[in-house]
């Protein structure tokens, strides 16, 4: 998530102006934590957002909680 909020924060620092948003997926309604959250993110100069460990970039994803 952290690579994904630097790459938002250096397109701002460019003058990109960015509506950014983070959603939780809900796991029920006794669960402490979300199952994961889903973050979208888009600029009026075409920002695409490249998640550690993926081949392409994206304006969505959803990163996932792992089990502990």
């Amino acid at each position: 998530m952290r690579t994904v909020e630097m790459q938002v924060r250096d397109a701002a620092r460019d003058g990109e102006i960015i509506q950014y948003s983070v959603t939780p997926n809900d796991a029920g309604d006794n669960a402490r934590t979300p199952l994961g959250v889903t973050a979208d993110a888009h600029g009026d100069q075409g920002l695409q957002m490249r998640p550690r460990g993926s081949d392409s970039a994206t304006r969505s994803f959803t990163l996932w909680n792992r089990a502990r």
